[in-house]
């Protein structure tokens, strides 16, 4: 059977409960070429398996473990039969706001709802029509960015006649979300979580000080072994999750490393560089993992996109796309983090206006992470950049696990 898994630009943004815990993810999709979104989902069950399962792990405190997906459900899905037979248990269905509500549409939602399918209204406006939908629904969700004030208040009361948890999508910021809970919404998505709340007056903690100087010595050419040992040193939990690192099979090192200078001639500069930074931050930081999780997976991302184009810097790749989310990890403005960093003026550029060579890579992986196919440059590699999501995801995932089995 063709595997035609390489023909689709895949991503997948995540669905929280109230206390910010990843409960489900919304599969984005789109073929790579000019087809529709349909067909995707052709049938072809072996190929819909790989992609699914690959994008319905996540990391939560240490360990990974499966959540549902949400996929779209186009009329074209639900009329033509050709929706394979996903795990009723993985999989919620989202019925799509231009889905028109017919009598051949509302018998084939009741099949898969009969079928143990949990089903979603997507971007939902109420109008009597909807009554048969609602009724066979077990979430409802709200966009933001089209309902909101008095006109949410309304819609939330239309809705509490019929058993459906809300879901609130776009949120934006921490007020949208406060206003949502106090609502009586159950899920919310959106990338309010990469925005930090600035508190005026906020001093940065001793082991946050050391996770920036951290940062900086990623940029600089010239840091020797001895001055990164030296940083390093100054965090004792640091030191010490760095030697278990070091000393755990990934390295099947023959002998074992007791000292930082030691681990930096055995493993090398760059290796021991980059798991200082991912333990420190994930160490300092008291936001959802999800974050962390993004935040990774855009500097794995950027790294291996610059390892494979001419006249980029791998280092300084994964760098830029590790200081484009950490300021909301620190809970500080960006233009503060850039303050306390000596950074190269190609760094400050991509970071600040998306511009030169790494902004170029940046954006692009921010855009492709976000879905925004539409908006990639035209010049690049769709289909590295495929992969290195792919395997971006993969890499964050499995450098979290190991960093958190670390006491």
């Amino acid at each position: 059977m063709e595997d035609t898994s390489t023909d689709i630009l895949m991503a997948r943004q995540p669905i929280f409960d109230r206390e910010l815990r990843v409960v489900a993810h919304e599969l984005l999709y789109r073929s790579s070429g000019n087809r529709t979104s349909a067909n995707v989902f052709d049938g072809n069950q072996a190929t819909c398996d790989v992609l699914i399962n690959h994008f319905t792990s996540i990391f939560d405190r240490g360990n990974q473990r499966q959540v549902p997906v949400f996929i779209n459900l186009t009329e074209d899905l639900l009329s033509g039969n050709s929706l394979p037979a996903f795990d009723n248990k993985q999989v919620v269905l989202e019925v799509l706001e231009d889905v028109a509500v017919t009598d051949e549409v509302i018998t084939a939602v009741r099949h898969l709802a009969s079928a143990g399918y949990r089903i979603a209204l997507d971007d939902f406006e109420y109008s009597p029509a909807h009554d048969p939908l609602l009724h066979l629904a077990h979430i409802v969700k709200v966009d933001l960015t089209i309902t909101r004030g008095n006109d949410l208040v309304t819609l939330v009361e239309q809705l509490q006649p019929f058993n459906v948890a809300l879901l609130a999508e776009k949120i934006e910021t921490e007020e949208e979300f406060q206003t949502c809970v106090a609502l009586g919404f159950k899920l919310f998505q959106g990338y309010f979580l990469s925005r930090p709340q600035v508190i005026e007056g906020r001093k940065i903690s001793d082991n946050e000080l050391v996770l920036i100087e951290l940062l900086a010595a990623l940029d600089d050419p010239n840091t020797s072994p001895q001055y990164l040992e030296g940083i390093i040193a100054r965090d004792p939990h640091l030191t010490l999750k760095l030697l278990r690192i070091v000393n755990s099979s990934r390295y099947a090192l023959v002998q074992k490393i007791e000292s930082l200078a030691q681990a930096i001639v055995m493993i090398g500069f760059v290796e021991i560089k980059k798991w200082a930074t991912l333990i420190s931050l994930s160490s300092n930081s008291n936001k959802p993992s999800e974050l962390t999780l993004q935040t990774l997976t855009t500097a794995y991302m950027c790294e291996m996109v610059a390892q494979r184009s001419a006249g980029v810097n791998s280092s300084s790749a994964f760098l830029v796309g590790m200081l484009s989310t950490v300021h909301a990890m620190l809970g500080i403005s960006k233009e503060e983090l850039l303050e306390r960093l000596p950074m190269s003026d190609e760094i400050v550029a991509a970071l600040t206006d998306r511009s030169g060579t790494l902004g170029h890579v940046l954006v692009n992986a921010e855009r492709y992470m976000a879905a925004e196919w539409d908006q990639l440059s035209q010049d690049i590699d769709l289909s590295l950049y495929r992969e290195a999501y792919e395997n971006g995801a993969i890499q964050a995932t499995e450098s979290l696990q190991q960093v958190s089995g670390l006491k």
